[in-house]
């Protein structure tokens, strides 16, 4: 229990930082999820299917739309702490040449000015000290609000520098070398995996589907009277039970691969809100193509 509410608040602070609130996103997706889901199951009901497979369909609608905006929204939110982790070498580099004796409240109301989104995080930590906060709360607050190692070393230097009142250019200038280091590494590790990255998605997309889609329509071209040998005990019914319930297995396979190949590709690139757009973006294209080859022969 604690976890999932852990999750929560984890979530509804990336909302915060995309100018968003939990209550907004909910209420919005919850409109958007439901004219879907009768959109979809209207749609069904005139092409013949079954009670079961509209509701199924109209709940995969629900969650479809949920899981792709979190996963929208995690991106978002993943893209702008990027953008300020990069900006951390600057600043510090920065702060290490300031003139002894600049005060800790001088570094952050000058850094609020520039350094793009990271100065309006600066300028949020400035604004809470303003108004009464201590510099221990604003700077928790920084942390949480960021959910990035990064950006909360930068802030153990900044307490630390506020603490001690020393003169901290060298640890500034050590701490942009280390970081600016590790980016490095990180660039040269992302570009190795580019290859992989793609051959999991080219299977994933297309021929996983598309061999699953030709067999399938092969089968069911079959003469199973031919085969009577094997199937001495089926009736015509259960054979054809047995063929819809192999075609529907296919399906299941194609959407726990994209789950999984989504998965796979969001731990490699420590995000999980690529993981989920990945995942969500595998399955209908996969289904797309599953059905496509099923049709050509």
């Amino acid at each position: 229990m604690n976890f999932d509410m852990n999750a929560l608040d984890l979530f509804s602070k990336k909302l915060e930082s995309n100018n968003k609130t939990l209550e907004e996103f909910a209420e919005k997706n919850l409109w958007l999820s439901v004219f879907l889901a009768l959109v979809t199951a209207s749609l069904m009901s005139f092409t013949g299917f079954g009670l079961f497979e509209i509701v199924m369909t109209a709940l995969f609608a629900i969650v479809f739309v949920f899981a792709l905006s979190i996963g929208l929204e995690i991106q978002k939110f993943e893209s702008k702490k990027a953008l300020k982790e990069k900006l951390v070498v600057d600043f510090l580099l920065d702060a290490s040449i300031m003139p002894k004796g600049t005060s800790f409240e001088k570094i952050l109301e000058n850094s609020s000015k520039e350094y793009g989104l990271l100065g309006k995080e600066f300028a949020k930590v400035y604004e809470m000290i303003k108004k009464g906060a201590s510099v221990e709360e604003s700077l928790k607050e920084f942390n949480n609000r960021n959910d990035s190692k990064v950006l909360e070393r930068v802030a153990e230097l900044l307490l630390m520098f506020y603490s001690s009142g020393a003169d901290m250019a060298e640890s500034f200038k050590k701490t942009a070398e280390d970081i600016l280091k590790t980016q490095n590494i990180l660039s040269q590790k992302n570009a190795s995996i580019v290859v992989q990255k793609y051959t999991v998605l080219f299977a994933g997309g297309l021929i996983v589907p598309l061999v699953l889609g030709l067999l399938s329509s092969m089968s069911q071209g079959f003469d199973f009277n031919a085969l009577n040998f094997l199937f001495e005990t089926k009736t015509i019914m259960e054979r054809e039970q047995l063929l819809e319930t192999l075609l529907l297995a296919n399906k299941i396979y194609i959407a726990e691969y994209a789950i999984i190949a989504g998965t796979f590709l969001g731990l490699q690139e420590n995000s999980v809100g690529k993981g989920i757009l990945y995942g969500l973006v595998l399955i209908p294209v996969g289904l797309i193509v599953y059905f496509l080859a099923g049709s050509l022969i």
